[in-house]
């Protein structure tokens, strides 16, 4: 197939569908993995009776058949599970490891500060010292504000493009993950059947649980289409508080958008007295030492 058909990104991307495996290897690889994990099959049998689906979160568990496999060390770019499995991890943490397991620097400097106290009601120094480490990395910071995660970051800039213009829509794209929260939660992935027109693709929520009212306040379009962003603005003129995106898309493999097209993003987004957001929770200190907005 020449796009991705479980996602709506791949009518506006260049996603190419792997290869599929013969059911022969499948099976055979599911036998030596239930022969070679005993130890992660039971506890996974524990955890269902605890947690719902067995994990904290669904991807831990609904992602690996027929069950996951717990992992107990990892050094560098490997990790060993608890039956003594060793495993070259390109996972690494969905990405948040980039410098691998257990570096013998962030080892010791983590021992150092836990030795000093683990957890402050007050600020520290070590704040100012990382937010001006940040801004010499991402010059376009005037300042700097953390997040406990990737929810926390993107569900609080809405809301402050929403206070900061006295406006409730937001636009995001078709395919983008911005994490947990219920604006966030829009149309991350759609049959195209679905997913109404490719011009005007329609708000629809990721999971059960997300209010009608939400969609009422989330506009989509597609990626990499300027003609349909354009148009969308306009028939949204003065109602759109926020425009939020993935510079690189990282939710369908790897969809980069060409520096043209963000260039007039954020020429209609200032056109429009909206705030554009980028989210670079997978782009930020890897693309670039600035992300991807200084790529």
């Amino acid at each position: 197939m020449s796009t991705n058909s479980s996602s709506p990104a791949g009518r506006s991307g260049t996603k190419q569908d792997p290869p599929a495996l013969p059911s022969s290897q499948i099976t055979a690889a599911l036998e030596t993995k239930v022969r070679k994990t005993t130890k992660s099959a039971t506890l996974y049998d524990e955890a269902r009776a605890l947690i719902p689906g067995g994990a904290s979160s669904i991807i831990r568990w609904a992602s690996y058949e027929p069950y996951p496999i717990y992992m107990e060390s990892g050094s560098g770019s490997r990790v060993t599970d608890v039956d003594g499995n060793e495993y070259l991890d390109y996972l690494l943490g969905y990405g948040a490891l980039i410098n691998g397991h257990a570096h013998p620097k962030m080892v010791q400097a983590i021992g150092q500060q836990a030795a000093k106290g683990m957890l402050f009601g007050t600020p520290v120094e070590l704040e100012i010292q990382l937010d001006r480490k940040f801004k010499q990395m991402v010059p376009s910071a005037d300042s700097v504000i953390f997040g406990t995660n990737g929810t926390d970051a993107t569900m609080n800039a809405i809301r402050i493009a929403r206070a900061a213009t006295g406006k409730d829509m937001v636009l995001k794209f078709e395919g983008h993950y911005h994490e947990q929260h219920d604006y966030a939660m829009i149309i991350v992935e759609a049959p195209p059947s679905v997913a109404g027109l490719e011009e005007y693709p329609r708000p629809l929520p990721y999971s059960a649980g997300i209010p009608s009212l939400v969609l009422d306040t989330v506009i989509v379009s597609p990626w990499n289409n300027l003609r349909a962003f354009e148009r969308i603005m306009k028939r949204h003129r003065n109602e759109v508080a926020a425009i939020i995106m993935e510079p690189i898309m990282a939710n369908s493999s790897i969809i980069p958008s060409s520096p043209e097209y963000l260039k007039s993003v954020k020429e209609i987004a200032a056109q429009n007295d909206a705030l554009l957001i980028f989210d670079e929770v997978v782009t930020g200190f890897r693309v670039a030492p600035g992300g991807a907005q200084e790529l």
